[in-house]
């Protein structure tokens, strides 16, 4: 500001630009020769100043009633001369309309000068088009868009064909260029290219991950199916003892992509935060959908970032709320412009509910809830016309209670379900949201619209089925409470079929953004999201590394983090433990999700393979990495430590003869001292060791093991990793 700005590039003798283009903070080549202070050969000034150049008085001159002025000006700029006799209160009168400098300089006479004194002054009226031959072309350079490659792109000298869609792109229409980002800004002609979306592609093998889009911006239809998990889903678990019949859902997934590795949180309001924001849930703060749990104004969401961007996109949700706060939450916490639907978790009946709209409640409202939202959003979706909008359907359905929905809403042949069990009613209600989605679809161009349809989290406990049960279901940390359905259809969704990508409901925060044209980078430096886009996956051009984070807290029961990572697919690793109780202490579970579907068998009860070894400390370490407190230890110094041993019987088990004393104690790496075979009651135990550290070594602990004498009988092994600690100061 307030500054000379010089920007150079390279040109051919006939003004055409040559490699390397742009001269900038990067030089491509080698450079030679001195410093160069001055020029002596000779120069030819093509242009001086600048469409922002100020005008200032260069020289005055007179006689014979006759002043002659000259102001410094912008070469190609149009002026206007004023005059007035005073500067208190004088009006000023244009004498000269249209004036145009030689070069930067203005000059004018005036010959009319009848008074002993008078002021000037010149305006600028307009500045000529730049002379941009040999530059600019606007009948090639219609267009500018970034482009995003893969990093490592080929040097600019090795660049032999470039192309956006079927179009050739001249090596000097590259605008900007950066290998290691991939990030390319390329200039072409948009007009000749066909409605729909447009890779560049460099040498053949170079192509882009998004693409140039021609004929508007496309639709985003969010369908949030509340507690829908894998187990209930006639997609994800075809041999299910009882599943829906869901035409309209399964018409979408034929014809789009479903993911077989989705994961949500374990309860409702956690995942809905997670994709309003893109954060987890001990970074938003909402972990269990209590009264305590609101959705902080200081958050982030979807919605706001569209409207801070200035986005074409009108933009509503219906259904479930469900994030805490006063009547006027869904827009002062979650930005919504327009809301319409239930403020809490569900309703005490389907047929006679509280209905919120934008801040005002309707109370005993006997439409049936499914019916009532789809009516909001079909009223929507047809009132934004031909703009692009964001739709946020958040459904309620199956949720309790547990009920029979309308007749008229049943799939074609009935529904498939005629009795009165919680599950029978739990299909029929899942089969009258099927029915309602296909009357929302009737008013979707789904040439136009990308639509994502998902579980908020596991089916309820009274109704989950193979392979799930036995306590694991909505709520939990194992699979059966966050395995979920996710399937998508639309134009950016490129790849049909399944895909067993691991991905997570806080990709669809950065999803939304790329599907809305959106850079999610800039719209939100300064927070620490999480998501991942799922972009590069319905393009099939993914090569991202991926990991699952689900938490629960707040709820005293169950609260803790589980973790899944590519690299180790077949391993998840639970952390059980409040990360706001600095007393408690964590309790850590490993299972083998191929081998072990409902989470059964905790391989920390036994001596690890050295591949669950390496998953175990690669999923602790990514748990370390990402913070909460769920993995701490009690904080503090400690003297006496605690060591619970997997509790089993046989030759591989801890020593039941209690003399039998450990030959090593290694708690995270330090050796501990043996003290004696009992628990923190002081009882002697087979499966217990107390030990000690120095005093003040710390904590907190993740792991031990004690590792005793081989079995005298078989000559095996019988080393232990620990199931817990505690740690005493």
């Amino acid at each position: 500001p307030g500054g000379t700005y010089a920007y150079f590039v390279t040109i051919a003798a006939d003004g055409t630009p040559v490699f390397p283009y742009a001269m900038g903070r990067e030089y491509y080549g080698t450079p030679a020769g001195g410093n160069v202070n001055s020029i002596t050969e000779p120069v030819t000034l093509l242009f001086e100043g600048g469409a922002e150049k100020g005008s200032s008085i260069d020289a005055i001159q007179t006689g014979n009633d006759e002043i002659t002025l000259t102001w410094k000006a912008v070469e190609g700029g149009s002026y206007q001369l004023e005059t007035s006799p005073s500067l208190r209160g004088g009006s000023w009168k244009t004498t000269l309309s249209s004036v145009n400098p030689e070069q930067d300089k203005l000059v004018v006479d005036d010959k009319t000068v009848a008074l002993s004194r008078n002021f000037y002054r010149v305006k600028k009226a307009a500045v000529a088009p730049y002379d941009d031959s040999g530059f600019v072309d606007n009948n090639i350079f219609t267009t500018t868009y970034t482009f995003r490659f893969p990093a490592n792109l080929p040097l600019p000298e090795n660049i032999n064909s470039l192309t956006v869609g079927a179009q050739e792109v001249s090596l000097a229409n590259i605008s900007s260029y950066d290998r290691s980002t991939g990030i390319v800004t390329l200039c072409f002609n948009s007009t000749t290219l066909p409605d729909g979306d447009h890779q560049a592609v460099i040498n053949s093998t170079h192509i882009s991950e998004n693409f140039f889009s021609i004929g508007g911006q496309k639709n985003i239809l969010l369908l949030i199916i509340d507690d829908w998990g894998i187990d209930a889903s006639p997609f994800d678990n075809p041999t299910g003892i009882a599943l829906p019949k869901l035409p309209n859902m399964d018409a979408l997934v034929r014809r789009g992509l479903r993911f077989t590795r989705c994961h949500s949180q374990p309860l409702c309001s956690p995942t809905r935060a997670t994709i309003l924001t893109g954060r987890h849930p001990f970074e938003h703060t909402v972990g269990n959908p209590s009264n305590s749990s609101i959705l902080p104004t200081s958050e982030l969401t979807l919605p706001e970032i569209f409207t801070a961007q200035n986005s074409r996109f009108g933009m509503a949700a219906y259904g479930k709320w469900h994030l805490g706060g006063t009547a006027n939450a869904p827009s002062v916490r979650g930005g919504w412009p327009e809301f319409a639907g239930i403020r809490r978790g569900g309703v005490t009946n389907y047929t006679l509910w509280d209905k919120l709209e934008n801040g005002t409640t309707t109370e005993d409202v006997t439409s049936y809830t499914t019916t009532d939202q789809v009516n909001e959003g079909t009223d929507f979706i047809v009132s934004q016309g031909t703009n692009p909008w964001f739709l946020w359907m958040a459904f309620n359905a199956p949720h309790t209670p547990f009920h029979s929905p309308p007749s008229n809403l049943a799939p074609v042949g009935g529904y498939s379900t005629s009795g009165s069990s919680n599950s029978d009613q739990y299909i029929r209600a899942l089969e009258a949201l099927d029915t309602e989605i296909g009357r929302l679809l009737t008013v979707v161009d789904l040439n136009r619209t990308n639509v994502i349809v998902i579980g908020d989290n596991g089916t309820p406990g009274q109704v989950v089925q193979a392979p799930f049960g036995n306590g694991h279901a909505k709520g939990d940390l194992y699979q059966g409470g966050i395995h979920v359905p996710l399937f998508a259809v639309g134009p950016d969704i490129r790849i049909t079929g399944t895909t067993d990508k691991l991905v997570h409901c806080v990709d669809l925060f950065s999803t939304i953004l790329d599907l809305g044209g959106i850079d999610g980078n800039a719209a939100t430096a300064g927070f620490s999201t999480h998501s991942q886009s799922l972009l590069p996956i319905f393009h099939g051009t993914d090569t991202a590394s991926r990991c699952v984070i689900a938490e629960k807290f707040g709820d005293n029961n169950g609260n803790g983090r589980a973790l899944i990572s590519d690299v180790y697919p077949d391993y998840k690793l639970i952390i059980f433990g409040d990360k706001d109780d600095i007393s408690d202490t964590p309790i850590f579970e490993l299972y083998n999700l191929p081998s072990d579907a409902n989470e059964q068998t905790n391989l920390l009860l036994s001596p690890l393979s050295n591949e669950a070894q390496s998953a175990y400390d690669h999923l602790l370490a990514k748990d370390l990495a990402l913070g909460g407190g769920y993995s701490d230890s009690p904080a503090g110094s400690f003297d006496t430590i605690y060591i619970e041993l997997p509790n089993r019987t046989g030759p591989t088990s801890p020593p039941n003869n209690l003399s039998v004393n450990p030959t090593a104690i290694i708690i995270d790496g330090q050796s501990a001292s043996f003290v004696a075979r009992e628990d923190s009651s002081g009882t002697a135990q087979r499966y217990w060791v107390k030990c000690s550290l120095t005093p003040g070594t710390g904590g907190p602990f993740t792991s031990a093991t004690v590792t005793f004498p081989n079995n005298p009988n078989t000559g095996g092994a019988r080393s232990f990793n620990s199931t817990q600690i505690i740690a005493n100061p």
